[in-house]
């Protein structure tokens, strides 16, 4: 620590257009270097982790440089709302109650040792909002809303990331560290035996 970390959405398409996922991404990044456990966070391709196992991720992210790989992987839905309005507006207008929702779930690689922290997630829902999807601006609202429950999900899981690095940190800090094996003392060599002494001359 800090580390460099890797974010690949692995078999998962985030709803969100080019330039929204560069500007969440690097609030992201930002977020996680500001927290003093990573040193740069940056986004790995998604083409380079299709078809890839494990070990594969952990080859590649070697080649990259990175210290720790972060694997994330959700589902997105954009649906009607249980909860829709009532009354004259119901009955004669095509607006019904929409909402999205995003569940994410992180794996934290070390590269290193090879092994993977607890799993981490997030998830976000947005409100019941009233839509209609003969509108003109549908699509774009639609989109909005698509993209503010990732927002939220996404939120979730970089705090939970956060918390699951500085608990890895912590643990590697209170690990004991192994002392240095002593030189043994070198044993002392005999001394030489008394040579006898002279018999005496008659």
């Amino acid at each position: 620590f800090p580390a460099r970390l890797g974010v690949l959405f692995y078999n998962y398409e985030p709803p969100l257009q080019d330039e929204e996922r560069q500007q969440l991404l690097t609030r992201f990044g930002q977020d996680v270097v500001a927290s003093g456990l990573a040193r740069s966070a940056v986004e790995v391709p998604p083409e380079l982790g299709r078809g890839v196992t494990l070990e594969g991720m952990r080859k590649l992210a070697a080649r990259l440089q990175l210290d720790a790989l972060v694997l994330v992987g959700g589902e997105s839905e954009f649906t009607r709302s249980e909860v829709q309005p009532g009354g004259l507006l119901a009955a004669f207008s095509n607006a019904a109650n929409f909402e999205a929702r995003t569940a994410l779930t992180g794996f934290t690689l070390d590269i290193y040792a090879g092994t993977l922290l607890a799993p981490i997630a997030g998830v976000g829902v947005t409100s019941p909002t009233l839509l209609d999807p003969t509108a003109d601006s549908f699509p774009a609202a639609s989109r909005k809303l698509q993209a503010d429950g990732f927002t939220a999900a996404a939120t979730q899981l970089k705090d939970a990331l956060i918390a699951s690095l500085r608990q890895a940190r912590d643990q590697q800090a209170a690990a004991p560290t192994p002392l240095p094996t002593a030189a043994g003392s070198p044993s002392p060599e005999p001394s030489p035996s008394a040579s006898p002494s002279p018999a005496p001359t008659p």
